[in-house]
C-alpha cells in the first residue's frame, strides 16, 4: 500500500499536470481506486495538501483545487484521435513552456465534438487554452466559450 507522502506527491503531480480539467477532485472513493491506497491514506494526504494550500474543502465536502502560481495550467485541447501532427504540436508546446515558463503546466485534454463538456471544463479549470481544432474550425459559440476578457480565438 502506498504511504501518505507517496499519495500526497502523486496527487500534487496529478493536479499540477492537469489530470482533472475542472476545479474539483474526484470523490474520495474514486481517488482510492485510482491511487491504490486506503481511504485513510487518501484523506491524510488530502489534509496535508490542504495545509499546504494546494486544495481546500468546499462547504459541500468536495475537495477543490486552489489556484496559485505553482499550479498555473494551460489546457491543450485537441481532437480525441491521435495523429503525428497532434503529438508534434503537443511536444513543441511542452518544450516551449518548459524553457520559458517552468511553473506553467500543460493539461492535455481531448474532445470528441464541439459540444463536448470538456471544452467548458478546460476554460474553468485552466488559466489559458491552446486549441488545436483539427480539420474544421470551431463554431462561433465554441470560440466565445473559450475566449476570455482580452482574449481572442482565431482559426
Amino acid at each position: 500500500m502506498p504511504t501518505v507522502p507517496a499519495v500526497q506527491e502523486s496527487l500534487r503531480a496529478l493536479i499540477a499536470g492537469g489530470a482533472w480539467p475542472g476545479d474539483r477532485l474526484p470523490a474520495e472513493r474514486e481517488l482510492v481506486a485510482a491511487l491504490g491506497a486506503s481511504r485513510t491514506t487518501v484523506r491524510r494526504a488530502l489534509a496535508r495538501l490542504e495545509q499546504d494550500g494546494v486544495v481546500r474543502r468546499a462547504a459541500t465536502g468536495r475537495v477543490e483545487i486552489r489556484r496559485g502560481e505553482a499550479l498555473r495550467r494551460i489546457a491543450f485541447l485537441a481532437p480525441a484521435y491521435e495523429s503525428d501532427g497532434l503529438l508534434r504540436w503537443e511536444g513543441a508546446l511542452r518544450r516551449a513552456l518548459a524553457a520559458s515558463h517552468p511553473g506553467l503546466h500543460l493539461a492535455s485534454l481531448r474532445f470528441v465534438g464541439w459540444d463536448d463538456p470538456v471544452l467548458g471544463e478546460a476554460k474553468r479549470g485552466c488559466d489559458g487554452v491552446f486549441l488545436l481544432p483539427g480539420s474544421e474550425a470551431p463554431p462561433a459559440r465554441t470560440a466565445a466559450l473559450l475566449a476570455g476578457p482580452g482574449a481572442a480565438v482565431t482559426a
